[in-house]
């Protein structure tokens, strides 16, 4: 990725956590155009395992 479109691509990602209820962290080397993201879940709590299982179902 370029660096010039980092800012773009971090609003992107960050609609995309909104859009599926999940919080998550982005990281990388964006100089080299090197980016990560994690995304956690409580997989302890049921309403969050089915949540996860209806994204993976749809």
């Amino acid at each position: 990725m370029e660096p010039i479109h980092l800012g773009e691509l971090v609003s992107s990602l960050n609609a995309l956590f909104d859009r599926y209820g999940y919080a998550g962290v982005i990281f990388g080397h964006a100089k080299a155009g090197n980016v990560h993201f994690l995304v956690c879940d409580d997989m302890s709590d049921q309403s969050r395992v089915l949540h996860f299982l209806h994204l993976w179902t749809k």
